[in-house]
């Protein structure tokens, strides 16, 4: 969070990104901060599936995300059901769904070929497709500070 808020400080205003990683990494914190300085919540949610971050899909959804077909294709593909479950409960706008504490479910073994064999962080091949994307490095350290929590840089 503190190198967050330094970057922040700093002019970096790289929200949505900073939204992306820290939803994919788990830290609500950061968030909720990104949130608050006008980040789309759309831009975290399948990022959050991703992760299986079950109180950061929930306060995604109801900050407004609505791209509720992503989210669900993410999270069924890293193989988190249960939160897979919850989107689709969310999608049927049921209300009744609730999140236990486990939220990670093993995988199921639909990863390509490559991803199994590559050496590359999931981390790495977002940062490195910002790159690729011609995205400014300020925006790709945010990001990345955001995945990782990272509190001592």
């Amino acid at each position: 969070m503190d190198i967050v808020q330094l970057m922040l400080s700093k002019g970096a205003t790289y929200y949505n990104d900073g939204l992306r990683g820290a939803a994919r990494g788990g830290h609500m914190g950061i968030v909720q901060l990104m949130l608050d300085k006008g980040a789309d919540p759309n831009d975290g949610l399948d990022n959050a599936a991703a992760g299986g971050h079950m109180e950061i899909v929930q306060l995604l959804l109801s900050k407004g995300a609505s791209n509720l077909d992503a989210a669900l294709g993410v999270a069924e593909r890293c193989g988190h059901t249960e939160c897979a479950e919850f989107i689709r409960a969310a999608m049927k706008n049921d209300n009744t769904a609730a999140p236990s504490t486990d939220t990670a479910a093993p995988s199921t073994g639909t990863a390509s070929a490559d991803a199994a064999t590559t050496t590359v962080s999931p981390l790495d091949k977002i940062c490195n497709l910002l790159k690729l994307l011609d995205r400014p490095e300020k925006e790709i350290k945010i990001f990345r500070a955001g995945y990782e929590g990272d509190t001592v840089t």
